[in-house]
C-alpha cells in the first residue's frame, strides 16, 4: 500500500506551518495541515527525524574561528575606524571651506548691494536738493505774481514827478523882459502914425 503524503510533502508543510507560526510546530498540527490524511505516526515519526537532523548540524554560534581571526577582524575594524574619522575629518573640512566661500560670496555681494544704495541716496539727495530749489523759484515767481500792480495812467496826463527836487521838464519858455519892459511900456513898439 502506497504513502498518502511523501516524506519530502510532509517536511514541506511543518517548515511551511513553522514559517506561518514563528515557533516548531506540534506533529499533531502538520497531520491536521495536510488534511488529517494517512497515519499520525508516520507524520510524527518523519518529523521528529527530520528535526533531530537539523538538531546535529553544527549551529552558527558553534563555528569556533581560527586564533589569529578575532586579532585579523579587531585591525579590520581599526582599519574601517580610521577610515571613516578621515572621511568625516574631510567632510567637515569641505563643508567649512563652502561656508567661508559662500559668506564670501555673501559679504562681497552685500558691499555691491551698499554701494548701490550709497549711489541711490546721493542721487536721491541731489534730485530733493534739485526740487527744493525748483519749489523756492517757484513760491518766488508766485509771490511776485500776487503783488498788485501800479494803477494803470490814464491817457493824455502827464506823467507825475518822479522825485519831488527835480526840476520840472523845459518846456517852451517866453524872452526874458527887458528894462522898459519891466516899467510897464512894450518893450518893442513902434508906432506908425
Amino acid at each position: 500500500m502506497a504513502a498518502i503524503h511523501t516524506q519530502a510533502e510532509i517536511i514541506r508543510s511543518g517548515e511551511a506551518l513553522a514559517l506561518e507560526l514563528g515557533d516548531d510546530p506540534r506533529p499533531w498540527q502538520i497531520f491536521e495541515k495536510l488534511g488529517k490524511q494517512g497515519k499520525f505516526d508516520r507524520v510524527k515519526k518523519i518529523w521528529e527525524q527530520h528535526r533531530a537532523e537539523q538538531n546535529d548540524a553544527p549551529s552558527h554560534s558553534e563555528i569556533v574561528l581560527p586564533d589569529d581571526a578575532e586579532a585579523r577582524i579587531d585591525a579590520g575594524l581599526q582599519a574601517l575606524r580610521a577610515s571613516m574619522q578621515q572621511l568625516i575629518a574631510r567632510l567637515i573640512a569641505t563643508q567649512q571651506e563652502e561656508w567661508h566661500r559662500n559668506l564670501s560670496l555673501q559679504q562681497r555681494d552685500h558691499q555691491s548691494e551698499m554701494e548701490k544704495l550709497r549711489g541711490e541716496k546721493a542721487n536721491l539727495i541731489q534730485l530733493v536738493d534739485e526740487l527744493e530749489k525748483t519749489i523756492i523759484e517757484l513760491e518766488t515767481k508766485l509771490a511776485r505774481a500776487e503783488q498788485p500792480k501800479p494803477a494803470a495812467k490814464p491817457k493824455g496826463q502827464p506823467a507825475a514827478r518822479k522825485s519831488p527836487n527835480r526840476a520840472p521838464a523845459k518846456t517852451r519858455q517866453a524872452p526874458p523882459p527887458t528894462a522898459s519892459a519891466k516899467k510897464g511900456a512894450p518893450a518893442s513898439s513902434t508906432t506908425t502914425d
